[in-house]
């Protein structure tokens, strides 16, 4: 919702790239209570990529200095990519524009690499993935 819409932030080159994955965040949106932030995620193995679907609280989080918080709702969007998919999401964070805080880094807590088995990414277990590791962005 558009509700106390206070403006939008570009970033320019806020990328982290591994042989797994490619997480470019664009821009946000800021409220006065909220942080939208555009993300492009690009699957670059040939199985399936986890990367938020609720199964951890903390699978993305907004780093703030003092606190870190939670992306909202991600049960609701999980972050799944088919082999090679490149796709846009939106994660939303709490967040006062006159909280006096600055947001410093966004983390990828629980990045999960699946085979070509749908049915296990869907369930998303660390357990079942080949691979699990988290990945910290940089805002600036």
């Amino acid at each position: 919702s558009n509700q106390g819409y206070i403006g939008k932030t570009t970033f320019s080159n806020v990328t982290g790239e591994d042989q797994y994955v490619k997480i470019s965040i664009m821009d946000k949106n800021m409220s006065y209570q909220r942080e939208e932030y555009a993300v492009e995620i690009s699957n670059k193995t040939d199985g399936y990529l986890v990367i938020g679907n609720g199964n951890l609280a903390n699978e993305i989080t907004l780093n703030l200095g003092d606190q870190t918080r939670p992306v909202l709702d991600i049960i609701n969007n999980p972050i799944i990519l088919a082999p090679g998919q490149t796709t846009n999401y939106f994660l939303l964070f709490d967040k006062y524009y006159d909280d006096g805080k600055t947001p410093t880094e966004m983390s990828f807590n629980l990045i999960r690499v699946f085979g070509n088995d749908e049915d296990l990414a869907n369930e998303g277990l660390s357990s079942n993935a080949y691979v699990s590791y988290s990945m910290n962005i940089p805002l600036s």
